[in-house]
């Protein structure tokens, strides 16, 4: 299979799972981090893979607006549509829970890290735009706050580019052949 694959994806390993299983509704448990580049030049090697950002950031109002985003809240404000959801939307589309929204320093990096039951289209790209905006002062948590409490009211304006984003692990359970982290990402 590898032989078909661009470079950039490889199989590591492959084995079989009941019929009923479903790589994306299976999981329990997904994990995607986002790098920003903090360094006054971006490395040639991270171009594409970091949102280069050598500007002046406030880190303790980025994580005070990554606190808000745990729990079980309704994402509506900070999703896109696709297009092909189904019409009427079910009342608990946009509800998800958040177990971890953290920022970590590394290398002249930040790495947000977002853990939860599910992601909806373009997510964690809208919370990171947020997180950026309260990191230089241009939105504070009342206004994300709003965002989570008032579904439906506004959107945020605020979508980070995807080339800092990286899917990290997919958790799955209750399954004999597909249990714990099948994939595991390089942020």
């Amino acid at each position: 299979m590898n032989a078909h694959l661009p470079a950039s994806v490889r199989i590591m390993r492959a084995q079989a799972v009941p019929a009923e299983f479903h790589a994306r509704f299976s999981a329990v448990e997904k994990t995607y981090c986002y790098r920003i580049e903090r360094s006054p030049v971006l490395s040639p090697f991270l171009a594409g893979r970091a949102w280069h950002l050598p500007g002046t950031l406030d880190e303790d109002r980025m994580e005070r607006a990554l606190a808000i985003f745990e729990g079980i809240h309704d994402f509506r404000a900070f999703a896109a549509r696709r297009g092909n959801e189904p019409d009427p939307l079910p009342g608990d589309f946009f509800i998800r829970s958040i177990t971890q929204a953290s920022l970590t320093r590394r290398e002249g990096a930040l790495f947000l890290t977002f853990s939860g039951s599910g992601f909806l289209y373009k997510m964690v790209r809208l919370m990171v735009g947020a997180v950026y905006h309260a990191g230089r002062g241009k939105l504070d948590e009342k206004a994300i706050r709003r965002l989570l409490d008032a579904p439906g009211m506004a959107k945020s304006p605020y979508c980070a580019p995807a080339c800092g984003l990286c899917l990290e692990s997919v958790e799955y359970a209750d399954s004999p052949s597909v249990c714990g982290t099948e994939f595991r990402g390089n942020c």
